[in-house]
């Protein structure tokens, strides 16, 4: 279960943060194999594939449950959540019910909450690449 004492979560209600670990990785392939070459040469390789793992969605910034603490997670959704139960399409949905209900208003800290956009166009490069839905 991943820990609940990180940045973001729920300090008025600890026993709210569970889920997995978010190093929690399902399936994993190893191949690895050795090739004799001439002149006693030999050429070793290994690959490995493994599943995407579980995520959370954090709101940067945000305190909406008035516990002091930012970076809170998407309503609705628990610690490590996505890539276990929920996917691409659940956050999206989550995103736009975000929008609809918090965009425009102020958080329990008085900051500003603008709406949030997910998709790669409205990301900078490097977090394209660091994004867990391929």
């Amino acid at each position: 279960m991943g820990d609940n004492f990180a940045n973001g979560f729920n300090n008025d209600s600890p026993l709210d943060n569970h889920g997995p670990l978010d190093r929690d990785v399902r399936h994993i392939l190893n191949l690895s194999g050795l090739v004799q070459l001439p002149k006693r040469f030999r050429v070793g390789f290994f690959v490995t594939y493994n599943s995407k793992p579980p995520f959370s969605a954090f709101l940067g910034g945000l305190d909406l449950n008035g516990d002091g603490t930012a970076d809170d997670l998407l309503p609705t959704t628990r610690v490590n959540q996505f890539n276990r139960g929920l996917g691409k399409e659940d956050l999206r949905r989550l995103e736009d019910a975000f929008n609809r209900t918090y965009a425009g208003n102020r958080d329990a800290q008085g900051s500003n909450i603008l709406a949030h956009n997910t998709s790669p166009s409205s990301m900078p490069p490097e977090m394209i690449t660091r994004r867990a839905f391929a």
